[in-house]
């Protein structure tokens, strides 16, 4: 569990860059939706799309509990 959208934040960055410190990150962004639940979103770029996905999947499989925050992640290749 989180107190809030941005220690999420933190330890979805840090949870990347363990996973592959080669990845860009650019975010995250903090937005609340109509639901009024927090929305972090993530940009990863990279020219390895397996490590792109890989990494989406990780972050999304260990936040999938979160029901505070909603996380989106795209992947964009470099």
């Amino acid at each position: 569990t989180f107190c809030g959208s941005n220690e999420a934040s933190q330890k979805i960055i840090r949870t990347i860059r363990d996973f592959d410190p080669k990845l860009e990150i650019l975010g995250p962004t903090v937005n609340k939706n109509k639901k009024g639940i927090e929305e972090v979103s993530i940009i990863l770029k990279s020219e390895d799309r397996k490590a792109l996905n890989n990494a989406a999947r990780k972050v999304l499989k260990e936040f999938d509990r979160s029901k505070n925050i909603q996380i989106k992640i795209d992947v964009d290749p470099a």
